[in-house]
């Protein structure tokens, strides 16, 4: 199993390498690749607190971090948040439908916080400030200090 996964992964990274241009070095390319980690909590679930709180979260991740190229966003919540896809929030309110985005539901564990709505941006940039709001901020309180990363 595992080096049938192996392939698989050496198979998928040809696939992202055919599709460079020809002047891109793949090294290059990867290294200014980042992830961004990001989370907020919602006090209740409803469509437009949940919308609120992701702009928020959004427009945070945008402000602290020089993304030249979004490639992908990825959100999970937890089985509490119901009422609104935040993926679909961003997509529309940011005009993001050539950016792949997906939103997944968490797993539920004992003593996991409720109401969470967290985000990982896949990224071509110079920064990587993690954002985590609210009572997101306590899953995280060493990303949650202000820092800076610079490439």
């Amino acid at each position: 199993m595992c080096c049938n996964w192996r392939k698989g992964a050496i198979f998928s990274w040809f696939a992202i390498v055919e599709f460079l241009p020809k002047n891109v070095r793949i090294k290059e390319f990867l290294h200014s690749m980042i992830t961004i980690r990001g989370a907020t909590s919602v006090d209740v679930d409803e469509e437009i607190h949940i919308s609120e709180r992701v702009c928020e979260l959004f427009d945070k991740i945008m402000e602290m971090n020089a993304l030249e190229k979004i490639y992908a966003i990825f959100f999970s919540v937890t089985p509490d948040i119901r009422s609104i896809n935040p993926a679909s929030i961003v997509r529309v309110k940011y005009h993001l439908s050539d950016i792949a985005l997906m939103c997944l539901q968490e797993a539920s564990f004992v003593n996991s916080a409720p109401r969470i709505i967290r985000t990982l941006i896949l990224a071509q940039g110079t920064t990587q400030q993690f954002i985590y709001l609210h009572e997101a901020s306590k899953l995280r309180e060493d990303l949650s200090l202000p820092r800076i990363f610079e490439r």
